[in-house]
């Protein structure tokens, strides 16, 4: 074999893995995400602790949410709070996703309970959600998966 072409792979054989890695770490590139990318019915368990007078409760979460693809979703949960249980809440929300699959979101809950705030972590194909929320005093996370579009 030629000494140009066994250069030219050993070269190719290094620097691939290095430059499909550099995309997976932080590469924003063709992902294309946006607001479009979720549409349908999601469903999620999170789970984490919140502060309640100041103790740190087990906190739970399940439920579904229906995204429109236009920033807005419709959320049905049930939540355990350190073992008391409120099933059925129900609350519209907004959302922002970025291109490079990164996003935000507002659960808009009834007052006097404060809004929701989450970060998000975008599959590109739009099927999975990875969230934090970002709320003083709650450690809630969870994962979102599209079950219907």
């Amino acid at each position: 074999m030629n000494s140009w072409v066994s250069k030219g792979m050993l070269a190719a054989a290094i620097a691939l893995p290095a430059l499909s890695s550099a995309a997976r770490a932080g590469g924003t590139e063709g992902f294309g995400c946006s607001n479009a990318t979720l549409r349908g019915l999601y469903m999620y368990a999170n789970s984490g602790y919140q502060s309640v007078n100041p103790s740190l409760v087990p906190l739970a979460v399940t439920g579904k949410n229906i995204f429109y693809g236009n920033g807005t979703f419709d959320s049905l949960a049930t939540l355990s709070i350190g073992g008391t249980i409120i099933p059925n809440d129900a609350a519209p929300g907004t959302y922002t996703v970025n291109s490079d699959c990164t996003g935000t979101a507002i659960v808009h809950m009834t007052p006097p309970t404060p809004d929701v705030h989450l970060q998000w972590f975008v599959a590109p194909d739009g099927d999975q959600i990875f969230s934090t929320e970002t709320d003083p005093g709650t450690a809630l996370t969870g994962t979102l998966q599209r079950v219907a579009r």
